[in-house]
């Protein structure tokens, strides 16, 4: 073997000795090679040293591509396939990695560790990014973490500061930390020694939770609720995360821990928090603040205060927990102004959902409670309106309901909605009307031409005579009661059209009664608390005064309703019999 061939041969070991343990998706390949090699349990990259261009030529599937392509990828890292001279070198070297050589002491900070490190990555609770990385390299346990230094970890695709700052936290607070270049091969000896003799560096599958004793249905639906499935993600959990979750209270704690005591864990104490919320006071807030608002990075934080990244991190966290949001202040007011959750995410460009969450984070009013505000407003603007259309009535008796519906800018049937029997009282043409539909057909000529053919029949011309007429079809127009009402009275139209009037009165009434008499009536109708102000209201009270006249010899007297009842109105606010019954003010 040449100077050459030898030197290359050493640079290979160390670099497999550098990548060896991870796996071969740190490679990036594409899908057919990945497939491939998994198919044939090629899953570390010291597996791949071992082999041949020829052994991987003859799996199923690779062909002249493939091969390029992890070529390529090892050619980056100063790697290469076997050859026919040193295939048998590094297929020993691959059973066991560290040079018999080189130093065999071991990292006693991982077989001491306070937690078991051959459990699943999973245990510490990472995020999505950084776990997603770790399970393409095909770092599974605890162990297999703590070999890999920080630089390690940074050449993995799609991972970060913010990824490596997280895994930092998340060994800090079980008492751990990544390798460093002193102690990189003493971890990764320390880690073979944890494996069985004959066993896989392959972590154990992950126990799945089980609706079974010692967990109860409450407790396992609280657990599977919260997104937790397995054991070892329940052993991740402290006390008190347990029991800030729904449906979830001492007696399911003491489920959890006989169900843990079954794999021999226990729930996670996480004390490092704790600590840093200690060390995070007052002082710390108004040097760390300023510089997270700046825009800082970690690192840069970290170098200016001389805190560890892990602590920086910690704190940065808190900082966005708590800091201010202006889009959460314009949610909350447009949300107190009743607008609807989607309106609101039209505004502020997000979605439905999205509002909603942070709305509810932020303690804002639910959708029942809106609503009831709203029910609350509503009644009260419209007690508020109704009490402007009474007092618009009391100070002007004797108005119309178009009269105050304008003045107020509302519809009549709002008006009449508001009012109370007592304001009907003092309303006049109640219809809105100006006239009845009759008189708009019925000019005053042609009323007084039918009473002249009604002359031909009956003379003199009486209400009787007229309606009989009418009702045998003799006379086809408006009823008797709407000449008073055009004219006054029967007698002013009779006398209007040339004819002489008669006057039927039935036997056993009072000939006698005066006009004054009658406004009396009238009068004491409309202060009457239990009449309602209506012509059809007017008859029956009447009907139940002894003595009293009929409501036709009214109308024939004093004209129609629509003439009695404003006179009337008037009399007693001359009088000042409203104000002293509390009808007006």
């Amino acid at each position: 073997m040449t100077h050459e061939e030898t030197s290359s041969d050493s640079l290979d070991h160390e670099q497999a000795v550098k990548y060896g343990r991870l796996s071969v998706a740190v490679l990036g390949l594409s899908v057919r090679p990945s497939n491939c090699l998994q198919r044939d349990g090629v899953k570390t990259i010291a597996d791949l040293l071992s082999y041949k261009p020829a052994d991987l030529m003859v799996l199923q599937n690779f062909g002249v591509t493939s091969l390029d392509e992890i070529e390529k990828k090892l050619e980056k890292r100063g790697l290469a396939l076997a050859t026919e001279a040193n295939q048998k070198q590094r297929q020993s070297a691959a059973a066991q990695p560290i040079e018999q050589g080189g130093t065999s002491e071991v990292d006693e900070s991982i077989l001491a560790a306070p937690i078991d490190v051959l459990l699943s990555v999973d245990v510490l609770g990472l995020s999505v990014r950084p776990s997603k990385c770790l399970q393409r390299a095909g770092v599974k346990t605890i162990a297999d973490l703590l070999t890999c230094k920080p630089a390690d970890l940074m050449v993995l695709r799609n991972f970060g500061v913010t990824a490596l700052d997280e895994i930092e936290l998340a060994l800090e607070e079980q008492g751990l930390s990544l390798a460093t270049v002193e102690n990189q091969k003493q971890r990764q000896s320390a880690a073979a020694q944890l494996i069985a003799p004959g066993g896989t560096s392959e972590v154990a599958e992950s126990h799945p939770l089980e609706n079974k004793y010692p967990l109860r249905t409450r407790s396992f639906n609280a657990l599977t609720g919260a997104g937790i499935s397995t054991v070892e993600e329940l052993a991740a959990m402290s006390k008190e995360e347990l029991l800030a979750l729904p449906n979830f209270g001492p007696t399911s704690l003491d489920d959890v821990t006989k169900c843990l005591d079954k794999y021999g864990l226990r729930l996670s104490s996480k004390p490092t928090p704790r600590r840093r919320q200690r060390f995070l006071t007052s002082s710390v807030k108004e040097t760390l603040w300023p510089m997270f608002e700046e825009g800082l990075k970690i690192p840069q934080v970290a170098k200016r205060t001389d805190l560890s990244s892990a602590d920086v991190s910690f704190a940065r966290l808190i900082w966005t927990r708590n800091r201010p949001d202006s889009r959460v202040e314009t949610m909350l007011e447009l949300r107190e102004a009743g607008w609807t959750l989607k309106e609101i995410g039209d505004q502020i460009g997000v979605t439905r959902e999205r509002v909603r969450q942070i709305l509810n984070k932020a303690g804002a009013v639910t959708a029942q409670e809106l609503s009831e505000r709203k029910r609350l407003k509503r009644e009260e603007e419209t007690e508020s309106a109704a009490a402007a259309m009474r007092a618009q009535v009391r100070a002007n008796p004797g108005t119309t309901l178009k009269a105050v519906a304008e003045q107020l800018g509302v519809d009549l049937a709002t008006v009449r909605r508001a009012l109370t029997t007592a304001e009907m009282k003092l309303i006049v043409k109640v219809d809105g009307r100006s006239a009845s539909d009759a008189s708009k057909k019925w000019s005053r000529q042609a009323m007084l031409d039918l009473l002249k053919v009604a002359a031909t029949y009956s003379w003199p011309v009486t209400v009787n005579s007229y309606n009989a007429l009418i009702e045998v079809g003799e006379i086809d127009g408006p009823s008797s009661q709407l000449f008073p009402n055009r004219f006054g009275s029967w007698t002013e139209a009779c006398a209007a059209a040339g004819v002489e009037s008669g006057t039927t009165f039935p036997d056993g009434y009072n000939r006698a009664w005066t006009e004054e008499d009658l406004w009396r009536y009238v009068c004491n109708y409309l202060l009457d608390p239990a009449t309602k102000g209506t012509l059809h209201d007017f008859d029956s009270w009447l009907a139940g005064k002894d003595g009293a006249p009929s409501g036709p010899y009214f109308r024939l007297r004093l004209g129609g309703w629509q003439e009695m009842k404003p006179g009337a109105i008037k009399r007693l606010v001359a009088s000042g019999e409203l104000k002293e019954h509390g009808l007006i003010d």
